[in-house]
């Protein structure tokens, strides 16, 4: 089990022996021939040690089952070995867990999951095309916050510039999916992140940019998929302000959910126009400004930094007049 704690365990030995081997042979003069060599070595060594892990997750205790899955998850957030990970049988050996009774191990399944995905079309494909995440939204009755939080970054992470992944999340109630959380959880930290969710794929789909057939379906089912939901009231929702806070923690954590909800707004406002530009988001936002204004001296945010007030004070304006008046006005 030692022998697992860090994938690093398994290369250092094969690399100093190879790469001395090597070196001698070339004679120390060839930085580009040594560069090669240590990718495949630690491409190679790496591969030893994700087979192992797999072998020894098939035949481990519950109590070992998380440690091993986290030595997996640094494995395979390299681009190479989480390929060969899809191709050794990896996903099917890893799905099951992710659905497991015990949420610690079906957290740290889907981080493994999460890991494989960044940035790694070719793993994205194999997910989407093996419907993974119809399997992991099925039966969610009962899971606990730690779980939903690790299925979000997994969502995030299968989403994330893969229009394919996309049109089969849209197609299958993902949105849905996220509006339920943001509707109905009683996490900030989870609504949060489904806001932020849907605003980066609003950001990415709605870019004006490469405009195909493809393309207009992501924007139609995400249009409708959001608009079908209160997801767009739920996000100003947060625009309120406690005018009894007076802890200072708990002040900086209102700027950043703030923060967030801008964001969010400056992403959805094509999507969301109707609800943005209400009396009831003017009367909020119109509250927010007063309260950041750095020139405004004794406000709820007073205690915060001027170039934190500053920037949020800045962002908040630009969405009044941007967003606020002037789709009012264009109505």
């Amino acid at each position: 089990m030692n022998s697992l704690q860090k994938p690093s365990n398994f290369i250092k030995p094969a690399l100093k022996s190879l790469l001395n081997h090597h070196r001698t042979k070339v004679g120390g003069k060839d930085p580009e021939y040594r560069r090669s060599l240590i990718k495949k070595i630690e491409f190679k060594t790496h591969s030893m040690a994700l087979r192992k892990i797999l072998d020894t997750l098939k035949n481990c205790t519950d109590e070992e089952m998380v440690p091993i899955l986290e030595n997996l998850k640094l494995l395979v957030h390299e681009y190479d070995i989480a390929i060969n990970f899809m191709n050794v049988g990896g996903l099917e050996l890893i799905v099951p867990f992710a659905q497991m009774d015990n949420e610690d191990i079906a957290s740290a399944a889907l981080s493994v999951l999460s890991a494989a995905m960044q940035g790694n079309p070719v793993v994205q494909k194999l997910v989407a095309d093996n419907h993974v995440l119809d399997i992991l939204l099925e039966n969610l009755v009962d899971k606990n916050q730690k779980y939903f939080s690790s299925l979000l970054f997994t969502i995030s992470s299968y989403l994330r510039n893969m229009p394919e992944s996309q049109l089969h999340f849209f197609r299958d109630d993902g949105i849905f999916f996220l509006a339920l959380i943001i509707e109905s959880n009683d996490s900030h930290k989870l609504k949060l992140h489904s806001i932020s969710i849907l605003a980066d794929l609003a950001m990415e789909i709605m870019d004006g940019s490469n405009i195909n057939y493809q393309k207009m379906q992501l924007i139609k089912l995400f249009i409708t998929g959001v608009q079908s939901t209160n997801v767009c009231k739920e996000i100003t929702s947060f625009l309120n302000d406690n005018n009894n806070i007076t802890n200072l923690d708990v002040i900086q954590l209102q700027y950043l959910i703030h923060e967030k909800i801008i964001h969010a707004m400056h992403a959805l406002h094509k999507v969301c126009s109707r609800e943005f530009q209400s009396n009831r988001v003017k009367i909020a936002i119109e509250k927010l400004i007063k309260n950041y204004d750095p020139q405004v001296k004794n406000t709820l945010y007073s205690k915060l930094d001027d170039e934190l007030r500053t920037d949020i004070y800045l962002q908040l304006k630009n969405i009044y007049e941007k967003i606020v008046l002037k789709e009012k006005d264009e109505l």
